[in-house]
């Protein structure tokens, strides 16, 4: 079973993060697949790539948050503004009904550069 975790930035920023989280997955038998670390405040993008390869920002629902983000070099964007949520059969029906529309919003959702 898979793990979700909020990091602050402060939390972000602190040079034993590898270390905790290590003694934690030690601590709960976890494997370090399992654990998806979230970064809770925007203001983290440029720190977030010396990190990490792909900074997603998520809960995105406004254009201004949006612009924002794009400024900032998040290189993917999840959020209400980009889609609503729905059922997984009504995301499988327009992934196989409208392929090509699809394709075409992908880039914009999944990719801001």
């Amino acid at each position: 079973m898979a793990v979700a975790g909020n990091l602050s930035a402060k939390q972000f920023r602190q040079r034993d993060l590898v270390r905790q989280v290590e003694r934690t997955l030690m601590g709960e038998a976890l494997a370090p697949h399992l654990l998806k670390l979230e970064i809770t405040e925007r203001a983290v993008v440029d720190d977030s790539h010396e990190a990490v390869r792909v900074v997603v920002a998520e809960g995105v629902e406004t254009g201004q948050q949006m612009a924002f983000l794009r400024r900032q070099r998040c290189d993917a964007l999840q959020g209400y503004l980009l889609a609503r949520p729905g059922r997984i059969a009504e995301l499988y029906r327009y992934v196989r009904e409208a392929p090509a529309a699809f394709s075409a919003m992908a880039p914009a959702i999944v990719r801001t550069a």
